[in-house]
């Protein structure tokens, strides 16, 4: 990394379950980036990239390789059996 680029700074996607109740993407499952926490990234001087739940899980290794940070934001309890 040159010095003059900015920290490329992964963060991990929030999940929101489909749901026929909601007034906006009704019966989808969603993924987003709080608002906050990708500009607190940025004013602390990183770039930062969401990074989507994805079906195929090759693209890690190549995420790894090119961030130099990486966020993991809070959701529901995992259980550790679960971590792989």
């Amino acid at each position: 990394m040159k010095t003059a680029e900015r920290p490329l700074i992964g963060v991990s996607a929030n999940y929101m379950a489909p749901a026929s109740d909601r007034k906006f993407y009704i019966g989808k499952a969603l993924q987003y980036a709080e608002q906050d926490m990708l500009h607190w990234i940025w004013r602390c001087g990183g770039t930062p990239l969401m990074i989507p739940l994805l079906p195929d899980e090759s693209i890690e290794a190549q995420l790894a390789d090119a961030l130099d940070g990486l966020v993991l934001t809070g959701g529901e309890d995992i259980s550790p059996t679960l971590y792989g």
